[in-house]
Order: C-alpha cells, then structure tokens, then sequence
C-alpha cells in the first residue's frame, strides 16, 4: 500500500503514537477532523495486521467469522442501491458488487480509500468510492434501498444520533440499515482475538458483536 503524508508521529508498531491526549468537549467538525488524520496515519498498519482476515472481496460482519454469505442480515441485494459507511479498503462493498449490488463505498478516511482503490484494480471489481463523514452523507434523501457498516464509522463519530438521522435520510421508505458495532465491554480488553485473552479483538471489533437490524417505513 502507498503511503500518504501523516502529520501524526507513528510508534514503533506504526500506528499514531500515543501522546498529546486531553479530555475536553469537542464538537462533530473536530472530531471529524481527529478521526481522518489519525486513520490516514494509521491506515498501512492496520491494513497490514488486519488486511489478511478481512479479505480482498469479502463481507466479514465481525472477528468470529459471520459472512454475509451466511447470515443474510442484508435480504437480497443483487439490483438493490446499497451505501457502505466505513468502508476501509471496500471488502464488503466488492462482495456486494459480486452478489449483484449496485453498492457505493464511504469512508472519511483518504488513506483507507486510497487502498481500497489499490484492490479495486487488483480485483477488477470496481466499486465508486466516496471520501465523507458518516454525519454529513452526500447522498440524496429517499435513494438508497440498504445502508450498512461493518464496524465501520459509528463506533468513532461524536454525534452517533446525527448520523443515524443521516441514513434514515438517505433510505428509502421501507429499506433497511444494519450495523455492528463494539459492544462497551470491548474497551477494557487487550487487542487480540485469540483464546488466551478471553475474545478480545482489534481496535473496531468486538468478542461480543451487537447487531442492530432495522427494517425503516
């Protein structure tokens, strides 16, 4: 993956380097703001930890392995006009495409799309990618049939209300938004989801996924 210029001072592991933290109100513009510098800093690591698991052009709901393949929480996509918010590198999106989605990939972050364009000509499925806030979505209102997010966006937005009021802007009388999101009990666990730590997972996974079908109309 190419990197991009980060103005954030990277650790040894290559992720943004911890320092410089204060707790202090702040408002969607700067938490916005935050989240793309440290994302755009920290997208070749974790790319390169979690890259492999996520795969190239699959639908992972969560770090035990639930596929959409499997699960079907989407219904039928295939001629459906599907928004992913948080994509990353677009796996889920590129599945979508293959079952026959006429799907649009958003992130905030330039550095996740950039590698999520890389895939797009390593695959040859071309999904459009879209640089955006999950709380200001450049979508017409009532056009979207599916929104979903696969840890992607929510867990990280300071208004979680405002970008829920976002996708039910963006769907369409009767469609259906699905999410999953880290449970609050993730955060005091280690980042690893292997035996020995009990289910813990990465940065936005969680051993406990909670899933948040909603069918809207």
């Amino acid at each position: 993956m190419s990197e991009l210029p980060s103005s954030l001072p990277l650790g040894s592991d290559g992720y943004p380097a911890a320092g410089g933290v204060a707790r202090r109100p702040a408002g969607a513009a700067e938490s916005a703001r935050a989240n793309r510098r440290w994302w755009d800093a920290a997208a070749p690591a974790y790319l390169a930890e979690h890259g492999g698991d996520l795969g190239d052009a699959d639908f992972l709901w969560c770090p035990e392995g639930l596929r959409e393949a499997e699960a079907h929480l989407l219904g039928e996509v295939a001629g459906r006009r599907v928004l992913e918010i948080g994509c990353g590198s677009a796996p889920c999106s590129r599945w979508l495409r293959t079952a026959g989605a006429d799907v649009v990939a958003l992130d905030l972050s330039a550095g996740m799309l950039a590698r999520a364009a890389e895939l797009n000509r390593a695959t040859g499925i071309d999904v459009p990618l879209l640089q955006a806030d999950a709380g200001a979505l450049p979508v017409a209102a009532d056009t979207v049939d599916v929104v979903c997010s696969a840890f992607g966006g929510l867990p990280f937005v300071a208004d979680v209300e405002g970008a829920l009021r976002e996708v039910a802007r963006v769907l369409r009388p009767g469609g259906r938004f699905v999410a999953s999101v880290n449970h609050p009990m993730r955060w005091p666990f280690p980042d690893s989801p292997t035996p020995t730590t009990s289910g813990s997972c990465p940065p936005t996974s969680t051993g406990r996924p909670t899933w948040r079908p909603t069918d809207t109309g």
